[in-house]
């Protein structure tokens, strides 16, 4: 069953506190640290963007040419887990050209770059730090907080349950799917959750394009339900056309 009114609100403060009490675990285990290095900077946007975020070249939120620039980021170890991720895609039920991805993806693994220059977003918790944590880190552990609506612990005791079967989106093969793993595995190094993977099975979901593109918010080329009679959505739905796709 769906319960759609269970929701988390990761810029909520109940929320952003765990997202900084993940950093602040990883930095006292030296898995967080901050390092010149050769990022992707879209001056449109003024932030740093991951390498899966540049299409072609470009910011894949506003279409901007993306710039090489030299920072001082904060970083995640991921490449002290490489190979452990990499063994790990052999217990996980997930379709082979998503493993395929993440293979290779781990094999330029470098480290995750985390920061990002923007007003919104979670504040780094280092004094005098004005960057704020990618969204990537926020999403990468809010499963286990459906889990409890505990204020004094990430995760009490008896609460953990294995994800049985994930639906998400294939673009986030080399990025949420394996920055979900990274964090899941560091937690079972922790003692918070009795085993490495997060995820037993997953699936993929199609994606709804319009002219061409990927339909999506960030995009701007959304088109509301709300605009349509119910009854001619689902003709639409339901017409041979969509059983071809």
């Amino acid at each position: 069953n769906t319960c759609f009114e269970e929701r988390l609100i990761t810029c909520g403060p109940s929320y952003v506190k765990w997202t900084q009490w993940l950093f602040t675990r990883l930095h006292e285990r030296g898995m967080a640290y901050k390092a010149w290095g050769e990022v992707n900077w879209c001056p449109s946007c003024e932030t740093v963007l991951a390498n899966e975020q540049v299409i072609d070249g470009h910011c894949e939120r506003c279409a901007c040419a993306v710039e090489r620039r030299n920072l001082n980021q904060w970083y995640f170890r991921i490449t002290d887990y490489r190979e452990r991720l990499i063994a790990g895609l052999d217990r996980i039920d997930m379709p082979d050209p998503t493993k395929r991805m993440q293979r290779a993806w781990l094999a330029e693994l470098r480290d995750w770059c985390v920061s990002r220059q923007r007003t919104w977003g979670c504040p780094i918790p280092v004094e005098g730090e004005t960057d704020t944590l990618d969204g990537f880190v926020d999403s990468s552990f809010y499963y286990l907080r459906y889990l409890t609506d505990s204020e004094t612990e990430f995760l009490p005791a008896g609460c953990y349950q294995p994800v049985d079967l994930y639906v998400g989106g294939a673009e986030h093969a080399c990025m949420h799917l394996i920055y979900t793993r990274f964090i899941h595995m560091a937690l079972f190094d922790m003692g918070i959750v009795p085993q490495e993977e997060p995820f037993r099975k997953v699936i993929h979901q199609g994606v709804i394009r319009k002219d061409g593109a990927k339909m999506s918010k960030s995009k701007g080329n959304a088109v509301s339900p709300d605009d349509y009679d119910p009854d001619e959505l689902r003709l639409y739905r339901t017409h041979p056309r969509w059983a071809a796709l």
